[in-house]
């Protein structure tokens, strides 16, 4: 059985720069960024992410969010491209800084199509969604059904939280310690939590 590693923000380094408000471009239809189906249709022609003044400066390969949305480096986007090939849409987006200047450096939102539903609902502790009972919230113990994960899959959306990516173990290696990308953590399954 391949062992994956939840992709979390890294929220120990004070010096990344973080994503805290959605651009107005994306009110409306951005709940379609955690579904399967393509958002090319509606995707705006261009979207602007402003950085938050209330954290650091530190523009990273993964730029942590609050939104449960993945904007990415052209260098982490090629990895994934090489790693994963189809399940991944990207599309491009500016990214502001603290000083109302764009970054210069190619930003990508990662739309990861691959979700499967492969939480183990017995062995996990969780409260389930009102809204939507297929889902999870405040998810206190993630144990997840391999038999539901189909073979040499590399990562994923969690369908129960389609904002959770998981990753396998050499992926995560690939891009944290051979790649050297930054601004993520991937963590023990055991220490997760939402």
């Amino acid at each position: 059985m391949m062992e994956y590693l939840p992709w979390v923000e890294d929220d120990e380094d004070e010096a990344l720069a973080w994503i805290i408000s959605k651009p107005a471009e994306l009110e409306g239809d951005s709940y379609q960024i955690h579904e399967k189906s393509s958002i090319r249709a509606w995707w705006p022609d261009e979207v602007t992410f402003d950085l938050s003044p209330d954290y650091g400066v530190k523009v990273c390969d993964f730029i942590p969010t609050v939104l449960g949305l993945h904007i990415i480096s052209e260098k982490l986007k090629k990895i994934l491209e090489s790693e994963c090939g189809e399940g991944f849409d990207f599309y491009p987006v500016k990214i502001r800084n603290q000083k109302g200047r764009l970054v210069k450096k190619p930003y990508y939102l990662a739309h990861l199509r691959k979700i499967i539903a492969a939480m183990d609902w017995e062995q996990s502790d969780f409260d389930a969604s009102s809204m939507s009972p297929d889902q999870a919230l405040n998810i206190r113990k993630l144990v997840l059904d391999e038999n539901k994960i189909p073979e040499g899959t590399k990562i994923f959306a969690l369908h129960e939280q389609p904002d959770l990516w998981l990753v396998s173990y050499d992926l995560a290696v690939k891009i944290y310690r051979d790649e050297d990308c930054d601004g993520m953590a991937f963590i023990d399954i055991g220490d997760y939590w939402a």
